[in-house]
């Protein structure tokens, strides 16, 4: 027989051994738990620390960061950037502030190069337009990813100072993000 405790991310460790394991609830709320090797179970039942469990919740934090970035960081049609298109804005953010330091300082020297804001100038949207709107674009996804990341942060810390799987549990880490 097996001997359970509901633990932060358990159920995924035993899931993750490959031991065939069932969770049954009948209508007076008595869990019946069965598996294909209830010792190996038990095992890494009676192994799983809360070290685990903390590292468990981490990275479900971490797995809200991304979510929490892709919800604060819609394109102007409302879908979410693809990877090449975020992957992209570090350089034309560094285009941008480039090319603008050197318009503002009365265009001396050699332009620099902006293929990156190139691709994406029209008719109605000239060079300095674009690069105004890249710049600023780029400054609400810093600021957007600082107070993820602050929220990660405060999050990850309090779970840290629980002393057992219960405060594991009880922490809400969905509440306290900024988007």
């Amino acid at each position: 027989m097996i001997t359970w405790a509901e633990k932060p991310g358990l159920r995924d460790a035993v899931g993750a051994s490959g031991i065939g394991l069932s969770f049954v609830e009948d209508h007076a709320g008595v869990l019946t738990i069965s598996s294909t090797d209830d010792a190996a179970v038990q095992a890494i039942i009676d192994g799983y620390t809360l070290a685990d469990a903390l590292e468990y919740r981490k990275a479900e934090v971490d797995a809200l960061v991304i979510k929490q970035f892709a919800t604060g960081i819609k394109n102007r049609d409302g879908s979410t950037p693809t990877a090449a298109q975020m992957l992209d804005w570090p350089e034309k953010a560094t285009q941008a502030k480039a090319w603008q330091a050197w318009a503002n300082g009365g265009q001396l020297g050699i332009e620099p190069a902006t293929p990156n804001i190139d691709a994406e100038i029209t008719i109605k949207q000239p060079r300095s337009v674009r690069v105004g709107k890249v710049i600023a674009k780029a400054e609400r996804l810093e600021s957007l990813r600082a107070a993820i990341n602050a929220s990660a942060v405060q999050i990850k810390e309090l779970l840290e100072d629980q002393a057992d799987f219960a405060g594991q549990f009880a922490v809400d880490i969905t509440a306290g993000w900024p988007v």
